[in-house]
């Protein structure tokens, strides 16, 4: 026989066992990104959240129907006028959506908003209206008016058939059919009805009920939900139950829920990604896990306002619609769980996170050592036996005997008991960045004054300071141990490595400079990560005695981004903390997490993280800390997708399943874009670009671009949408549209203007035969009168041209060749005897005294005594020869093909004969002159080194006593029968004349 406290506490247990579920209160915080009139929401009201596919996101409210497409919400234009409050909505099995108001029934498609027939005694919707879409049947819904069940449907043709879906004779049978409260369709399309105070099921040839004989209570059922494991959630304002699988009675999940928490205007369920139901209550909702439900309250950071909808939108976020107070959608939902000072830390700013041997996880804040107990939600304090908190705790490390040891920044290292929350001081040095308790049975403390370790097996297990190495001086920030035992060290001397118990000093890389609290890390393959001064973060390998850099995060490199955490996990896992959130990689790319994806705060404390056991992840920031549950979770976005929303060519709105042809008009294209991934809003941006008019891409955070009016042309709109958090790109969506040209460069234009072209050529040709033939003769005749005056002035222009080029070329005194003509002629004869290997003379001649001339007689005497020497070369010259005015009385002639040993003969003549007397008037002069002769000695030979060799001939002439000729010395090989050198000889001058000896 049982004793009476035994008995007691049988019908203790028993009470609980049948009062469960229990209700779980939330310990935790969460974030929340509320929507409202500065989004474009000008109605808070919402009674209904409906997502199309993987689209936009449509709100119900009491002032009209909204759209949501990962910018701005806009309202959706309703066909009916004078229709506002939007009662219901529901999505359909093939991308449509369908709403109601009062008083009408809508069809939202691709080919947009339609409104649906109405039947002769007119809709009317209650103000929350229960609606269903066939999934069967594309365009058919099952909706509840004036109580009664409907069935609208569309044909082939467009026509609309509303009709009642129970005939009278079965509604007489079941009188609860005629008071209808929701109607919920299953994925066959059976369908689940509130009855008057019971549950019906018609499968389309059956109707059964569920009441009382089933376990259901006689209330109003409102709303219905089968959930992914067949299970049917029936809810009241009082109740809730739950018809399992299989079963055929339903049993009451409310527990202890009270019926005033239950009693909300729209009584919503709803299923999360993970199976789980929610439910909205009078101040927060429940979700039932564990066979249990699990409340979030104000108090967790739902919003305090009476929620009327629950929504999840294909990637799994939550979304609230809020009595009178807009949209807000849960961050993070499922994938952060938060706590802050709010519910239960000591303070916000977390430093460090342990894990002991007893499941016991300790958080090191600013305001001193929180515990979270297995199975608890919420952290509690943990005081020591004096009764005081351990503040400022930095670092925690756990040692063989189950103890935690403590680092705090005022530098006291503690010895905390967590059994009996007795505490030791071990050591008081400064201000204390780690604690790090190797496999080797050491505690090394890191710190401001340095390194120092305390040997677990010494029974004094006191700091001994460790300076082995010159980077081991000053600061020591933090510490990794390595998976062969070696130990890594940064601080702000360097990098230090102890291995083996030998230490070494590990050369950074040129320019890298560790900062303030640097941290350290160690990759899967044994590489380093390192923060500190350009670049932020810096990837390493250590090879001997030096760090060389594998690469650098390309997020890292900007001067305004300080790195205050580098962690790995067990996945091998790289964990950057910033003061705009932390940044994973998983060795393929780079995910940004902050405040939007759920975080609950986005600067990040140095020592702030830890890899739990059970796969899950602790960050510490300045604003409370976060826990993932299933990090895995960051790297399962979906593809990324974007869309143009509208186009428009000034006012006409073009068709984006088409290619559109538009009239001219000097208007502007604009277009609307959109992307559906929701959670990541703040970090998307698009690319655009228009094909035809350009060909490089623009960026954009807006979703509205605008190009000015184009001319007429084809072209192509593609947008992309990308998500600079975590690198994604949509595939690009285009827009084709072609720009007809104005009415005056069309066609038929073209060919009106070629015809009128024609005629006119036409008539004007008829003109002109008749004019040409009229002014024919006239014409001939001016063509031959014109025609000999130019003959005249061409042949004119043709001897002024000659006379032109004989002026340039010629003396105009002596009629020889100038200076620079005959110096041309030479350059000429140079090239065409090297070229022929042939003779080549160059005769320098200059008249003896010819300033006693110009003194004695006069310059004209002595001009016209330069014109008859002028006379005779010309007359003396053969035709090959060339002669020319050198300067002022010196005269240069060529001789080509003379060679040298033919050559006396010719040349006495020419000197004879210009040396005869001259007659000028009454006078009778006998004029000498003195010549140089050289000749062409090879091809190296030029017109410089000839004229200098004749010139020194001459003047050799001249100091012999003049009126004679002197031959250029040679060098080199001469031909044969040619003396080295001709010397000189003396011409003599005729008597019975003037001389100018």
């Amino acid at each position: 026989m049982l004793r009476p406290a035994t008995r007691a506490l049988l019908r203790i247990f028993c009470l609980v066992l049948l009062a469960r579920p229990l209700v779980v209160l939330e310990g935790q915080e969460y974030s929340f990104r509320h929507y409202d009139a500065s989004d474009g929401l000008n109605d808070l009201g919402v009674h209904c959240i409906v997502q199309v596919t993987a689209g936009p996101l449509y709100t119900c409210t009491d002032g009209g129907l909204y759209r949501y497409a990962g910018s701005r919400v806009h309202r959706v234009p309703l066909t009916v006028p004078g229709d506002s409050y939007v009662a219901g909505g529901t999505e359909g099995r093939s991308g449509e959506a369908w709403f109601a108001t009062i008083h009408s029934l809508y069809l939202l498609d691709a080919g947009g908003m339609h409104a649906v027939t109405s039947p002769p005694e007119g809709f009317e919707f209650d103000l929350f209206a229960s609606l269903a879409a066939s999934r069967t049947r594309d365009g058919r819904i099952y909706f509840v008016s004036r109580h009664q069940l409907y069935l609208a449907e569309r044909a082939s043709t467009g026509q609309w058939t509303v009709q009642e879906l129970f005939g009278d004779t079965l509604r007489a049978q079941h009188p609860g059919l005629n008071n209808v409260s929701f109607v919920y369709a299953a994925p066959d399309d059976t369908l689940w009805l509130g009855c008057d105070s019971q549950v019906c099921r018609y499968d389309g040839r059956s109707l059964k009920l569920y009441g009382t004989p089933q376990g259901l209570p006689a209330e109003s059922w409102r709303s219905a939900l089968l959930d992914s494991r067949g299970r049917l959630w029936v809810r009241s304002e009082h109740s809730i139950y739950r018809l399992d699988r299989d079963a055929e009675r339903f049993h009451s999940l409310s527990g202890a829920l009270t019926g005033e928490s239950l009693t909300v205007r729209g009584m919503d369920v709803a299923e999360d990604p993970q199976g789980r139901v929610l439910i909205n209550l009078s101040k927060g909702l429940a979700r039932f896990e564990q066979d249990r439900w699990r409340v979030f309250d104000r108090s967790s950071g739902i919003p305090p306002n009476e929620i009327d909808a629950l929504s999840f939108d294909h990637q799994g976020s939550l979304w609230l619609g809020l009595s009178g107070h807009g949209l807000a959608r849960w961050r993070g939902y499922d994938s952060f769980e938060n706590w802050t000072s709010a519910t239960g830390l000591s303070s916000d700013v977390v430093w460090n996170f342990l894990r002991d041997r007893r499941e016991r996880m300790w958080v090191a804040t600013e305001g001193g050592l929180d515990e979270f107990r297995p199975g608890a939600h919420a952290p509690s304090p943990a005081t020591s036996t004096t009764g005081r908190a351990m503040r400022r705790v930095q670092t925690l490390a756990e040692t063989p005997d189950g103890h935690i040891w403590a680092g705090s920044d005022d530098g006291s290292v503690v010895d905390f008991d967590p059994d009996t929350h007795r505490t030791r001081p071990v050591a008081q040095l400064s201000g204390i960045f780690q604690l790090l308790f190797s496999h080797s049975g050491r505690m090394w403390i890191c710190s401001i004054p340095g390194l120092y370790v305390v040997d677990w097996n010494s029974p004094q297990r006191k700091p001994q300071r460790v300076a082995a190495v010159p980077s081991l001086q000053g600061h020591l920030y933090e510490g990794v141990e390595d998976a062969h035992g070696g130990l890594w060290f940064i601080g702000e001397k360097g990098l230090s490595h102890f291995v083996d118990g030998h230490w070494s000093q590990i050369r950074l890389p040129a320019g890298f400079q560790p900062v303030l609290s640097s941290q350290i890390t160690l990759g899967k393959d044994g590489s380093l990560w390192l923060s500190g001064a350009k670049p932020s973060l810096a990837h390493l390998r250590v090879v001997g005695d030096h760090a060389e850099l594998i690469e650098s995060a390309p997020w890292a490199t900007s001067e305004d981004l300080s790195v205050y955490l580098i962690a790995s996990d067990h996945r091998g896992w790289i964990w950057v903390g910033t003061g705009q959130g932390i940044w994973v990689s998983d060795g393929k790319r780079w995910i940004h997490v902050t405040v939007d994806d759920g975080l609950v705060w986005n600067d990040i404390n140095s020592s702030g993280f830890y890899d739990d056991h059970d796969g899950s992840v602790w960050i510490g920031t300045s604003g409370g800390a976060a826990r993932l549950p299933n990090p895995e979770t960051l790297f399962s976005a979906p593809p990324l997708t974007a869309a143009i929303d509208t186009a428009r060519w000034g006012d006409h709105v073009l068709d984006l399943r088409i290619d559109n042809e538009i009239p001219f008009r000097h208007q502007a294209l604009t277009a609307h874009m959109m992307h559906f991934d929701f959670r990541r809003e703040a970090t998307i941006h698009f690319r655009y670009r228009m094909v035809g008019l350009e060909e490089d891409w623009q960026d954009s955070t807006e979703p509205d671009i605008r190009y000015p009016p184009m001319p007429p042309g084809s072209y192509l709109l593609e947008i992309k949408a990308m998500d600079e958090g975590d690198g994604r790109t949509s595939q690009p969506v285009v827009l084709r549209f072609h720009v007809l040209p104005p009415w005056w460069q069309t066609r038929s234009v073209y060919l009106l203007e070629l015809l009128s072209a024609l005629l006119l050529g036409l008539s004007v040709w008829r003109w002109s035969v008749r004019m040409l033939v009229r002014r024919q003769r006239l014409l001939e005749d001016l063509v031959a009168k014109r025609t000999a005056e130019l003959q005249r002035e061409t042949q004119e222009l043709v001897k002024a041209r000659n006379e032109l080029q004989v002026l340039a070329m010629h003396d105009s005194l002596t009629g020889l060749l100038n200076r620079g003509a005959i110096i041309a002629k030479l350059e000429e004869e140079l090239q065409r005897s090297t070229r022929d290997e042939s003779p080549l003379a160059l005769v320098l001649l200059d008249i003896d005294h010819f300033k006693r001339i110009n003194d004695t007689w006069g310059h004209t005497t002595g001009d016209a005594v330069l014109k008859e020497y002028a006379r005779r070369m010309r007359e003396l010259a053969r035709s090959y020869d060339a002669a020319g005015r050198y300067g002022g009385e010196e005269m240069l002639v060529l001789l080509p093909g003379l060679r040298e040993t033919d050559s006396n003969e010719r040349l006495r003549e020419l000197h004879t004969a210009l040396c005869q007397p001259i007659e000028v008037g009454i006078l009778t002069l006998t004029v000498t002159c003195s010549i140089g002769v050289t000749w062409r000695n090879g091809a190296s030979d030029s017109a410089h080194s000839l004229l200098e060799r004749a010139d020194k001939a001459l003047y050799r002439a001249k100091n012999e006593g003049r009126n004679r000729m002197a031959f250029a010395a040679l060098t080199g090989s001469l031909p044969e029968a040619v003396p080295a050198q001709l010397g000189s000889y003396e011409t003599p001058a005729p008597q019975d004349s003037p001389s100018l000896q």
